[in-house]
């Protein structure tokens, strides 16, 4: 009986000791930020937090660079007073065009369609002077024309700038005899003619083109209609236009004009004024005078401001260590923190809502982004608590950290803005996994260390209770105990045929008494 027993707590060890691995192996659960890892047989792990960001107020430039992408003329990246800076060149100009005309700058071309010129034509202080005479004699069938051409080139590509306003004025005068009988008289609607169709008229215009002439469009114009009006007392008089400005169209379609011819090579382009006389013969022998027509106060000028193109932006950047060259145990990343201070110098502008701050790491975006039209001129968090950036990080990658400026929008503007970073932390607590040399696993010794104990304890309980004594002296004792808790027993036969047992069995059965004599000696000892 009692070799069975042994045989059954060792068949009881052994399976206890198999179950015990495949639980460990199978049944244990690993932390989610290792299920990507091996598992390894694990010793330790020691948790620690690393600032990752070195010079992280800037006051040097080391460490740190910048990158663009986009239309660089746009954007430019400075550390200075120990923040980081980045610039949007904003800017703006100013065209302007005014006073009387020089020689030097106004040269005087032939109209190619109407290729007559008039009697006279040339520049003084007052502006373009026209004098002609025409008359039945001369056999005259065209208009005759005069034209002054000047071309500008602007201080700036054109391309980096819009046009957002323009203004434009110029006057004309004219000066006419008005005799309604054949001495020279400019005949007009109304006027006492034998013959009326078309009349006599002068138009005054101001082009601008290209340097090539391939587009050209009219900035202004002026038609004479009662210029020449018959004197109401038949005597012989004159006939003023004093300083009347010509009609040009609405500002819109004048920057159409402008950006259109400046789009050919963006710097240059063609003003051009001149005059067309238009005569018809009305009387017999007819003779029209123009004895002046000018072209005068021409002022035009126009605003400009500088593109940012959609899409560009600007960076500071920090390259930093892998998480796992932090030790040569496994290294697993459980949190990242973000934190940085941030403002700007001037209110960013409405046209450009969607410009944003990004944060990036190893090139892909934060799904958190700041909103340029929520800052102000003081340093603000960029975000209490800072930016949780954990899940972009990958221990295995070189940590390549940005914070960027992003134009969204493609909009106009007119003063350089600056954005300013400073207080840029990043904290990454990782833990690190201590285990046993790679190659050599020794969990097969842990694991049945534990279980030798755990079995050795469960034996050592067993044979102090059960096997340390024969079979009927367990029964014995079990009966004592039942006895001396007052419970009710089935009768106990005792039968023993062997003499030599028997003496023995009468011996323990003394011992027992005796022990059982002296506790209770000691108990009622123990009490007094």
């Amino acid at each position: 009986m009692r070799n069975k027993s042994i045989k059954f707590f060792i068949i009881f060890f052994s399976i206890f000791l198999l179950g015990f691995q495949i639980f460990n192996n199978n049944l244990i659960e690993y932390p989610p930020e290792i299920n990507n890892h091996d598992r390894i047989p694990l010793l330790a792990d020691v948790s620690q937090t690393r600032q990752w960001i070195k010079n992280s107020d800037f006051t040097t430039q080391q460490y740190w660079y910048s990158t663009k992408q986009g239309d660089d003329s746009d954007i430019n990246a400075t550390i200075s007073d120990s923040q980081a800076n980045f610039k949007i060149l904003g800017d703006s100009g100013k065209f302007e065009l005014a006073g009387p005309p020089n020689a030097t700058e106004w040269l005087n071309y032939t109209n190619p369609s109407f290729p007559g010129l008039p009697d006279n034509y040339t520049m003084d202080q007052e502006g373009w002077l026209i004098q002609h005479t025409w008359a039945v004699a001369k056999n005259e069938s065209l208009p005759v024309s005069v034209q002054w051409k000047r071309n500008i080139t602007m201080p700036v590509k054109m391309s980096d700038y819009k046009i957002t306003s323009c203004s434009f004025q110029i006057k004309v005068n004219g000066t006419v005899r008005d005799n309604p009988t054949q001495n020279g008289g400019i005949d007009v609607p109304g006027d006492d003619v034998d013959f009326g169709s078309m009349y006599d008229f002068a138009i005054f215009y101001v082009l601008v083109s290209d340097l090539s002439n391939e587009k050209n469009y009219e900035l202004a114009s002026f038609q004479t209609r009662y210029l020449g009006k018959d004197n109401e007392t038949g005597g012989i008089d004159y006939d003023y236009l004093i300083d009347t400005s010509m009609n040009f169209p609405p500002e819109d379609i004048l920057i159409t004009y402008l950006t259109s011819v400046l789009s050919s090579d963006y710097f240059n382009f063609t003003l051009t004024v001149g005059v067309d006389i238009y005569c018809e013969r009305n009387h017999p022998g007819d003779v029209d005078i123009w004895n002046e027509l000018y072209i005068k106060s021409l002022n035009m000028s126009f605003i400009y401001e500088k593109k940012m193109d959609q899409f560009t932006s600007l960076s500071w950047n920090q390259d930093g260590a892998k998480p796992s060259e932090m030790s040569n145990n496994t290294v697993v990343v459980t949190d990242a923190l973000l934190n940085f201070k941030y403002k700007i110098n001037d209110t960013w502008p409405i046209s450009s809502p969607n410009s944003e701050i990004r944060i990036l790491v190893n090139g892909i975006p934060h799904s958190e982004t700041i909103k340029l039209f929520n800052a102000n001129n003081t340093f603000q968090d960029a975000k209490l608590g800072g930016f949780n950036i954990k899940s972009l990080i990958n221990e295995e990658k070189n940590l390549n950290f940005s914070i960027r400026v992003y134009l969204a929008d493609g909009f106009e503007l007119n003063r350089i803005i600056k954005i300013s970073i400073d207080y840029v932390s990043l904290h990454i607590t990782y833990t690190e996994i201590i285990a046993s040399p790679p190659g050599t696993d020794w969990s097969w010794l842990v694991y049945t260390l534990v279980g030798a104990i755990i079995g050795l304890v469960v034996i050592f309980g067993s044979y102090q209770s059960y096997f340390k004594y024969p079979p009927i002296v367990r029964k014995i004792r079990s009966l004592r105990k039942k006895i001396r808790k007052n419970k009710s027993q089935k009768p106990f036969v005792l039968t023993i045929r062997d003499d030599t047992i028997h003496n023995h069995l009468q011996n323990y059965l003394k011992i027992l008494e005796t022990d059982e004599t002296n506790l209770e000696k000691k108990r009622i000892k123990n009490k007094k």
